[in-house]
């Protein structure tokens, strides 16, 4: 009994102990006087930077300080001015076991809670607050009297008198004696504008000298008092230089007051106050009154400052209006702006169209975000005086804000060539660049605004955010560095370490960070986008999309939060939510800055498209892929190629794709990280399929990975075998895949891939002209392919490729035509191919493309038959394929409705076929026969145009007319498409031309249903040689970086083939239309009809293989986040023949496929079972199960 006893004492301290075990809260800023004790009976003393407080302790703000707090359990606390809080208890991290719990004595606090529902509760001297929100403010009266206001969630607000539920954008009140009560409020963000990193400058408002600027320069040059030109060099923005001026004149009282002006711009109100009392004879003047008012700002003295400010105003001797700009400094800093507007206003009275003033009334405005009424001051102070520095400048911001870029460097241009020697400007510029990654001219003009202000908030910080992007890690740490140890509350500078953070694969780290920034600075939209970036990849999903939804109320504008909510939802399997924010991006992509930050992968998956092509409206997800796409960004390309089902068009997109980002195959293999990461990746999978003629097993192996130390590199490696028993015989194929990426600047990326493959198989069958094979056959081939580019500027790009196929087929058996033949053949292919291509915006309104495609195929044979009686033959075939090709593009806006495509292609084509006959009678010895020969030549200009008309944000018309030959090669780096109507090269065999002409509509008729409607013309002729090789095989190895996912069956087109059939030609004439419909959030549904019309080139007697008249197809998908994917489809197809000359004809009749995925809640597991080819009477039914497991 006693040892039970001593146990059960022993859990109890245990618990004990852990009831102990709780958070603590970091005082990351402070501003002005801030204290801190450890219980309510203790001394108030200074609390420092970084400081830990624990439960138990209390802190308080004096007049005009504030307080920044980040808890243990990722709460965001700010205060304002004479506000007391306790610490109770704070959660030792989120979602711990216990509840944070703070009293609120006095003052103002805004909090942004991470935690649970139910886990944080603030108590005031008259209510306690259940926090279920996640953005809120607390003020407490000297009274008591209790204010909460709550941005987003639901708080419960009461007392031992009620209670009230408060919502978003609602208030509540609680007083001594009274049950809450809720108030209709309106603006109620207004009452949170104190928080924030707003710094008062109010060296920035005072004209020491006070002439225009064209005026001040002239006179510099002819003025030769010290004084005078310290003056005209400050107002110019060349302080260093006024300082030295200032200081030769020795001790004039007017120099010490320049001087003073020189220390405060410094920020040592100590020196500055020094100085102003070495010009004590001024101090009757406006002058030093001036000087002083700055003086108390700085040292933080604000009521003083404001009292010296009133009188000043009421003064009859001013000359500018400096006591209303540093008022409404004062006011904006305080988080008053209606009374910093209200104080710029009255200066107007006073100075009535004066531009300082205008473009002041302006900068308020838009911090308020009401960009059009800023709009309407700036352009107000720009027409009161042209030079108006301020003017210009705030016109630049208020343009940055709308998304336009054009307006935005505009005026930076402008305010920089009016007073270059001012850093506000050019880090503005310098951001703006950065934005849109014009990396080397955004470095330069943050450099220059550094030089000119080493302490310029957020100047280093942006100088390392944009280090960051252009994958400089060693500058941008350097960068953030040195902007720490100047401000450690330099929110660009922390938002920035966290982005780096998070590419570096440090994620804790970064969120850290993050936060630090978001609480310095809430309303600074990027410090929401990346904190979301790292809540997804710390598995916090739902604080990640709140963190999303946060950014995208910031800058309505900015369609990269709503890309990456798509690919969010997309990966939660909610595919309802991932089309609504991909239309979110769609409407805001003429503001897009930059997507070459936004983590892509093989598929393209941050493709817009991508959203619809989820629940398997692929019609849909092309139109939403045409209309974004772009033919600079990986996404577009990379898409696009998952969509095409021609191996020549799908081989094209997406090498483009993978030499335009060289890294995307090393993206994780579960959830998509939304930017870069460290990523090692492993793929198992094993695969059974049966069907009456086909059974056996796959099992593949995969080997992935991204780096980004040293230099950005990602990888792959892939084994596959097929262990398959084929019509009762044996078949084998091993598949090594392997490739490399690697981006050694931000400007150029390298691409290298490799394949080979070795197939053993013993196939039966007949070939066209040879008749019927019962042989032994092995199969070798390999490719290695290298591609390059050059990133010129973000609007321009250069790429260049080589690449190098060859295969070996080997066949020994029997061959049978009017009697058996034992026959034995040899195939050799080898295909160089080179390719060139820069491409570039020009003027906004042009995205053109020009380049060359170089293949030249050659294809060695030999075939040897022996009858058996003494008979040998021996064919050897020559044939010789050679294709260039020189494009031009361009793709011209001519209006927000219309696009016009014009693309001239000069295509030479030499090709050339041989058959070398040699016969031995009984062993006589060979001798030769007729050498037949056959050649094509064709060298000429062939025209692509299109039009895309796009009457409104529902409906688009496309016309296209495609004149092409197909090359000798696998792929082009040239354009595929014409008005986003991709070539139809899976009807063209090599050599063949296409004549084409399609008409299409896509409508998007309601939110849940799309439209697609077609009329197709095609005139196709193959150019076939009637010399053929007894086999010559090619394996298309590039789309071996291809994972499975889940679309493939809905991607699929009406055709049946794989290969292009062998037939010579003929006009097709096509009619079709889709629907797609969303039914609810979970099913996407599909129709297709296309009616057929066709005529084999050859005449009445021969068909065009494959096409049926009428072609039917209905399909469905369904997605639930539970982990299930199913997709079905149902296909009808009226007869057809197998081959152009009509011997096999395939009968009429519906096939079926069904696709079931599912995955577990990690994605570490994923399960298939596939049935397809059901129902069909031409072909077997296959069933295949697989099984992935993926770390």
């Amino acid at each position: 009994m006693r040892y039970l006893a001593l146990f059960m004492l022993c859990l109890l301290g245990f618990a004990a102990h852990a009831e102990t075990v709780s958070g603590n809260a970091t005082l990351i800023d402070l501003q002005g006087k801030v204290e801190y004790r450890t219980g309510a009976a203790a001394t108030w003393q200074a609390a420092t930077a970084n400081q830990k407080l624990q439960p138990g302790q209390g802190i308080r703000t004096g007049r005009n300080a504030r307080a920044a707090l980040l808890l243990s359990d990722r709460t965001q606390i700010r205060m304002n001015e004479n506000t007391v809080i306790d610490i109770v208890a704070v959660g030792a991290a989120p979602r711990s076991a216990g509840q944070s719990k703070f009293r609120q004595m006095a003052g103002r606090a805004w909090v942004q809670s991470k935690t649970p529902p139910k886990s944080l509760e603030w108590q005031t001297p008259t209510a306690i607050a259940g926090i279920r929100g996640t953005d809120w403010e607390m003020a407490v009266a000297e009274d008591g009297k209790s204010t909460l206001s709550v941005f987003s969630g639901e708080i419960a607000f009461g007392n031992e008198h009620g209670q009230v539920s408060v919502a978003a954008d609602e208030q509540a009140i609680a007083e001594q004696g009274k049950a809450p009560v809720k108030l209709t409020v309106r603006n109620l963000k207004d009452r949170i504008q104190w928080v924030t990193a707003y710094r008062m400058a109010p060296w920035r408002f005072v004209a020491l000298d006070g002439a225009g600027l064209p005026d001040l320069r002239q006179r510099l040059a002819t003025s030769d008092d010290p004084v005078a030109r310290g003056r005209i060099l400050a107002d110019l923005g060349r302080w260093a230089d006024a300082e030295h001026a200032f200081a030769a004149a020795g001790d004039r009282p007017e120099a010490a007051l320049g001087l003073a002006w020189c220390k405060l711009r410094q920020g040592d109100a100590g020196a500055a106050g020094a100085l102003l009392e070495r010009a004590g004879s001024l101090k009757d003047s406006a002058a030093w009154a001036y000087a002083d008012a700055a003086r108390l700002i700085e040292a933080g003295e604000l009521d003083a400052a404001r009292s010296a400010l009133d009188t000043l105003a009421g003064r009859a001797d001013l000359g500018q209006p400096a006591p209303w700009l540093m008022l409404s400094d004062i006011d904006l800093y305080q988080g008053r702006g209606d009374q910093a507007l209200a104080a710029v206003d009255a200066g107007l009275q006073r100075f009535p169209e004066h531009a300082g003033l205008l473009a002041r009334k302006a900068e308020i405005l838009l911090l308020g975000d009401r960009a059009d009424a800023a709009l309407a001051a700036a352009d107000a102070a720009t027409s009161a005086d042209l030079a108006s520095y301020e003017g210009w400048l705030v016109r630049a911001e208020i343009a940055r804000r709308q998304g336009d870029a054009n307006a935005t460097l505009a005026a930076y241009d402008l305010a920089i060539a009016l007073k270059p020697d001012d850093d506000r400007a050019w880090f503005g510029r310098g951001g703006a660049l950065a934005e849109r990654d014009y990396v080397d001219a955004a470095r330069g003009d943050l450099k220059q605004a550094i030089a000119l202000d080493p302490q310029g908030l957020g100047y280093q910080g942006e100088l390392g955010s944009l280090e960051s992007n252009a994958a400089e890690w060693p500058a941008a740490e350097a960068a953030y560095r040195a902007a720490l140890a100047a401000n450690p509350s330099d929110y660009v500078a922390l938002t920035g370490l966290g982005v780096l953070d998070l590419k570096l694969g440090r994620t804790q780290a970064a969120l850290d960070n993050l936060l630090k920034a978001g609480v310095m600075e809430p309303r600074y939209a990027r410090v929401h986008v990346y904190t979301a970036v790292a809540y997804w990849q710390l598995g916090d999903r739902k604080q990640a999309r709140e963190e999303l939804g946060r950014a995208s109320q910031l800058d309505d504008k900015d369609p990269l939060p709503y890309f990456m909510a798509a690919m969010m939802a997309s990966d939660l399997l909610e595919p309802a939510a991932a089309v609504d924010a991909a239309r979110q991006a769609m409407a805001r992509l003429p503001y897009l800055k930059s997507l070459n930050q936004l983590a892509n992968d093989q598929q393209g998956s941050a493709n817009l498209g991508q959203a619809f092509a989820f629940m398997g409206m692929e019609d849909w997800a092309r139109t939403y892929a045409q209309a974004s796409y772009s033919p600079l960004w990986a996404g577009s390309h990379l898409f696009l190629a998952d969509r095409y089902q021609g191996l020549y068009t799908k081989n094209s997109e997406l090498f483009q794709g993978l030499i335009a980002d060289p890294t995307v195959f090393g993206a994780g293999n579960r959830f998509k990280s939304l930017v870069q990461a460290p990523a090692t990746n492993v793929d198992l999978s094993l695969r059974y399929t049966k069907s009456d003629s086909v059974q056996g097993f796959s099992p593949q192996v995969q080997f992935s990975g991204y780096r980004p130390e040293d230099k950005p590199k990602a990888w792959y490696l892939a084994y596959e075998n097929v262990d398959w028993t084929l019509a009762d015989r044996p078949y084998d194929l091993d598949v090594l895949t392997a490739a490399f990426g690697i981006k050694p600047s931000e400007s150029t990326g390298v691409f290298v891939f490799a394949d080979k493959s070795r197939q053993d198989s013993q196939p039966t069958g007949s070939l066209a002209g040879f008749g019927n094979y019962d042989v032994h056959d092995k199969l070798d081939t390999g490719r290695m392919d290298v591609g390059f580019n050059y990133k010129v500027d973000p609007t321009s790009q250069v790429w260049v490729k080589a690449g190098y196929f060859a295969s070996d087929e080997s066949t020994a058996g029997t061959l049978t035509t009017f009697m058996p033949f034992a026959v034995t053949a040899d195939t050799n292919v080898h295909l160089p191919e080179f390719g060139f291509r820069h491409s570039f915006i020009h003027a906004d309104k042009h995205q053109m493309s020009w380049g060359a495609d170089l293949a030249d195929r050659n294809t060695d044979a030999r075939l040897d038959t022996d009858d058996g009686w003494g008979f040998l033959t021996r064919d050897d075939y020559r044939i010789s394929e050679r294709s260039l090709d020189l494009f031009l593009s361009d793709v011209y806006q001519a209006s927000a409705t219309l696009s016009l495509q014009g693309d001239l292609v000069y295509q030479g084509q030499h090709r050339r076929a041989s058959d070398q006959p040699w016969y031995d009678f009984f062993g006589s010895g060979y001798y030769a026969g007729s050498k037949v020969s056959e050649s094509h030549d064709v060298s000429r200009l062939n025209p692509r145009l299109g039009a895309v008309w796009h009457p409104d944000d529902r409906v688009w018309w496309r016309l296209a007319w495609q004149d092409w030959l197909r090359p000798a090669g696998m792929s082009s780096l040239g354009p595929v498409a014409t008005a986003g109507i991709p070539l139809d090269d899976r009807l063209v065999m090599r050599g063949g031309e296409l004549n084409r002409v399609r008409l299409q509509g896509d409508f998007e008729a309601t939110p849940a249903t799309f439209l697609t409607g077609y009329l197709d013309y095609k005139d196709i002729d193959n150019n076939r040689f009637d010399i053929r090789p007894f086999a010559v095989s090619e394996l298309e190895s590039l789309g071996k970086l291809r994972p499975r996912d889940y679309g493939q069956l809905m991607r699929e087109d009406l055709y049946e083939f794989v290969d292009t059939p062998d037939y010579a030609g003929g006009t097709i004439r096509q009619a079709g239309a889709t629907v797609n419909h969303m039914l609810g959030k979970r099913w996407g549904v599909m129709a297709q009809y296309q009616y057929n019309d066709a005529d084999n080139k050859l005449g009445s007697g021969y068909a065009v293989p494959y096409l049926a008249r009428h072609t039917f197809a209905v399909g469905a998908t369904w997605i639930s986040p539970d982990g299930w994917y199913l997709a079905g489809r149902l296909v009808h197809r009226g007869s057809r023949y197998a081959d152009e000359a009509k011997l096999t004809e395939l009968d009429a009749g519906f096939t079926g496929d069904l696709d079931v995925f599912w995955q577990s809640p990690d994605k570490r597991w994923l399960l298939r079972f596939s049935a397809n080819d059901l129902f069909d009477e031409n072909l077997d039914s296959q069933y295949t199960a697989e099984v992935n497991y993926r770390f």
